[in-house]
């Protein structure tokens, strides 16, 4: 096979991923926008209808990974990126699966045949689930158990396929080839007005996408740290353990204090030995004397380590009981929001809280506080000793003093905000991070222009952050410098009044000798205590930033459980009924639900369908409380959901996503994360859901570690993982959401026949593309516009808008 190494390559993966970024920058994924081509574009990929349903068009921002748009948007998006990327070869992983029908066959027609393969002369290599597909194919692989079962043109394909079609574990690969031909294709191997720039993108980016209310601004606070952030670090960490801890501090510096007086004693103690050496008698009085004061000394110079050692782990224990505090309320707060939070908040934001700001209160925080509390008490003992040694030098300090606070408070003024915004700018950082993670592979499959542009785009953010740390310790030097001025005026005022007082007889020699002493470290503390109360002013703004998340509106919860008290097993039959019902993500957000009614009777299997974007899933949300539901009743058993807790609500509906969720850590622990069941129940359900020979394949049976996010095992088998979750709830109410959108045929076969079995007495709701996914429901409801645009039995919408979406 010859290799041509100027290849270039487009990727479409199953599970899609969008920057956080605009539509349009998305599809055009860093190249210049060519209006033409980019028209054409939208209009093969079918996302003309879509775009002008959003409020700023194409330019409206789609969050992370795209969460503003339907799984069925962010496909065709990602397909769209393809098409505009001119590239050679375009890999398709299941492009299809999250598209409803009709959509499904304009994409694969007018994007694939006609767009890629006609008019571009491109090679596309796609693989697909879907059979009705592959006759337009060049060139067919089949694949069978990691092995290629079948190679050559559609007609073999069809005969094999037609003697294997009770083989339910077959996989069929599509390569469709233009040019060149297949032999001839391989894959290659594998400074502050930044600041400025970075302020104003982030404004504008708000702005845009005011109306659609989707990203905000992060919360970046002026002026002084209030009085409530410093109490809610000392109601976090226990009033009584602070009060402890000052009263600590200020018994050791007494105790320093008493002793360097106690001292001073004893060099006149020495003193009047020597002078008086000559009377026997007088010379024993004093010697005596000396050893009470030596003595003296040595117990107030340990019980000041004593105490000093007490001191330390007060506040130690103190400051490891507030970042304990706060990063669990924390955790708790965000555990509690609303899905809207989660919408508007990139996740780079909520990592700086958990990483950044959390390390400054478990580690810088006490450090500084030590510091300055230690500094503080000293400072204050040093001008007291001085005092007491000469009043007069306490004259000059008080005009020093006050230049010492005016600098600080200027110098504070500046860096307080710089601290700001040094923990503003971490967080794109951090998004930027995660979101190009999470695209790897896609970035790379575009080759090193692209890798090139994400690469400048974390360098750029990272010299935001790094100009903002810059200033900041510019700053301290400039700082630095002033202070030492200072202090070295302080040491020659003390000096100066000390040696006067002392030539005048006013104090002894001693005394002189402790005043000076204690200038000069006191000058030292000075400083040391002046910047350390800047920094802890700047570092109590990691406190702010997260006390304002702790702060964040949990869900309403408007219900109570006084009804739970009269009937445990609610619901027992399923009834489910709409009422008027009209919803929105947000109280600034347009309807997504207008006006729908709908009634479910018990056990009754129920499929809806409907374009990308039409509600189906918000339909579903509703039944969660996840969105607002703003006018209309929706009712279970007769119950106004509203009315019940959220808790016990979401716990008595079961749910398989279209995304399988599972976390790292056992089998045992995924299925029943309570262990609340017994390991005969678990089995019961894996085997229901077709998964018991799956996991006693495993050494380890139900203690197999699950990798995370369940990398370890196939999206089939997490689905079925998820299936057996729902089988374990035993709940009256399943809802399917896509679930199996993103499976081969064999394995959708799989899930709808344990759900029939396992679920015949509940009420099932089936959110799905796919009509073998619905042939098995009771009734079909179509929606369009965030309204029920139809509802019947299959066999009754023959002629409806629901045969046109199948077709």
């Amino acid at each position: 096979m010859s290799t041509y190494r100027g290849i270039s390559k487009a990727w479409v993966s199953q599970q899609t991923w969008l920057m956080n970024a605009t539509l349009r920058d998305n599809i055009l994924f860093t190249k210049k926008h060519d209006s033409s081509l980019y028209d054409e574009v939208i209009e093969c990929c079918a996302l003309k209808h879509d775009i002008n349903a959003l409020a700023a068009g194409d330019l409206t921002e789609i969050g992370e990974n795209g969460l503003n748009l339907s799984g069925g948007q962010q496909q065709r998006v990602n397909i769209g990126r393809a098409l505009y990327s001119n590239a050679d070869v375009v890999l398709m992983d299941d492009p299809l699966s999250a598209l409803d029908a009709h959509v499904r066959y304009q994409v694969f027609h007018h994007a694939i045949q006609e767009f890629l393969i006609r008019k571009h002369k491109r090679t596309v290599v796609a693989v697909m689930h879907d059979a009705q597909y592959t006759q337009h194919a060049d060139w067919v692989i089949m694949m069978k158990e990691g092995r290629v079962s079948y190679e050559g043109t559609w007609n073999g394909a069809h005969h094999i396929s037609a003697l294997n079609r009770k083989n339910q574990l077959m996989r069929l690969f599509v390569f469709q080839l233009y040019e060149p031909k297949i032999s001839e294709v391989c894959f290659a191997s594998r400074s502050m007005s930044s600041i400025d720039s970075f302020i104003q993108s982030t404004e504008m980016l708000s702005e845009n996408n005011e109306e659609e209310g989707l990203t905000e601004k992060e919360e970046q606070k002026t002026g002084s740290v209030s009085w409530r952030v410093y109490f809610s670090y000392s109601q976090s960490a226990g009033h009584v353990l602070v009060f402890l801890s000052i009263a600590l501090y200020l018994t050791h510096q007494s105790l320093q204090m008493v002793a360097d007086f106690w001292l001073s004693d004893w060099m006149e103690a020495e003193h009047a030995t020597g002078s008086v050496h000559t009377n026997s008698t007088l010379h024993s009085q004093t010697s005596s004397e000396i050893k009470l004061i030596m003595w003296g000394y040595v117990a107030f110079q340990l019980s000041a380590v004593l105490i000093l050692f007490f001191s330390i782990l007060m506040i130690e224990i103190m400051a490891l009981r507030a970042a304990y505090n706060f990063h669990a309320n924390m955790l708790s707060a965000l555990l509690k929001a609303p899905l809207r939070f989660f919408d508007c908040t990139p996740l780079g934001r909520i990592l700086n809280r958990f990483s950044s700001d959390t390390n400054i209160i478990d580690k810088l925080l006490v450090t500084n506080m030590d510091h300055v509390l230690y500094n503080t008490l000293h400072v204050i003992g040093g001008i007291i000793v001085n005092g007491i040694s000469n009043s007069f030098f306490l004259l000059p300090l008080a005009p020093i003093f006050c230049a010492f606070v005016f600098i600080q408070r200027f110098y504070l003024t500046s860096c307080r905000e710089l601290q700001r915004l040094n923990n503003i700018t971490k967080s794109p950082i951090l998004s930027n991070f995660s979101e190009t993670l999470n695209g790897l592979p896609t970035i790379r499959a575009y080759g090193y222009g692209v890798q090139k542009w994400f690469l400048d785009k974390h360098f750029s953010l990272v010299d935001v952050n790094l100009t903002v740390f810059l200033y900041l310790k510019t700053a301290a030097i400039w700082l630095g410098i002033r202070f030492g001025y200072l202090g070295a005026l302080i040491v020659f005022s003390a000096c100066v009044c000390s040696i006067s007082a002392g030539i005048n007889g006013s104090i002894s020699p001693s005394v002189v000798g402790l005043a000076i002493a204690y200038a000069i470290i006191t000058t030292s503390l000075l400083i040391i205590m002046m910047r350390g109360i800047s920094e802890m002013e700047m570092l109590f703004n990691s406190v702010e930033r997260v006390s304002l998340y702790i702060a964040t509106p949990p869900e309403k919860e408007r219900g109570h459980s006084e009804f739970f008290s009269t009937d445990q097993y609610w619901p027992t039959s399923g009834d489910i009924e709409f009422k008027d019902l009209c919803a929105r993500y947000d109280q600034n957000l347009k309807p997504v639900l207008k006006n729908v009614n709908l009634t479910i009777k018990s056990g009754e299997k129920i499929g809806i369908c409907g374009r990308t974007g039409s509600g189906k899933s918000s339909l579903t949300l509703c039944l969660f409380q996840m969105i607002e539901v703003h006018q209309g009743h929706l009712l279970i058993d007769g119950v106004d959901i509203s009315t019940l807790p959220l808790g016990l609500l979401r716990k008595r509906i079961a749910i398989i996503p279209q995304d399988p969720v599972l976390f790292h850590g056992s089998i045992r622990h995924n299925l029943d994360p309570s262990s609340s069941r017994t390991d005969i129940e678990l089995w019961t359900a894996l085997h229901s859901a077709q998964l018991q020979g799956t996991i006693k394949a495993f050494p380890l049976g139900l203690d197999t570690i699950v990798a995370e996010s369940g990398v370890n095992l196939s999206v089939g088998q997490r689905q079925l993982f998820c299936l057996a979750r729902a089988i374990l709830s035993n709940s009256r109410i399943l809802i399917l959401d896509e679930a199996t959108s993103s499976v081969d045929m064999a394995t959708d076969a799989l899930i709808q026949k344990v759900i029939q079995s396992s679920f015949a007495q509940s009420t099932v709701i089936s959110i799905a593309h796919r009509v073998r996914t619905l042939e098995h429901c009771n009734r079909i409801v179509v929606m369009s516009d965030g309204r029920i645009a139809e509802e019947g039995q299959p066999s009754e919408l023959k002629n409806s808008a629901f045969a046109r979406l199948m077709q």
